[in-house]
């Protein structure tokens, strides 16, 4: 669950300004609200993945070094 997805959805619902009696425009509306959560939930996705692809690369080969958070802090900032 991504709750920045979930506000921003929500957010993004309440701005737009619908024509609740057309068909079409309620459709078109929630397609581009789809499309706009997809994108969001995508790039969450991509930069959630890049920091999980750090961590293990720093702790690769490197675990016994690392044993604490500061130590994980200090390895960061050094590479």
């Amino acid at each position: 669950v991504m709750p920045h997805n979930l506000y921003l959805h929500s957010s993004l619902s309440q701005t737009r300004k619908v024509n609740h009696k057309d068909k079409k425009d309620v459709r078109k509306a929630v397609r581009f609200m789809t499309w706009d959560s997809n994108l969001q939930l995508s790039l969450a996705f991509i930069v959630n993945s890049l920091l999980l692809i750090l961590g293990a690369s720093l702790f690769f080969g490197h675990a016994s070094e690392i044993s604490a958070f500061s130590q994980m802090y200090n390895a960061l900032q050094d590479s």
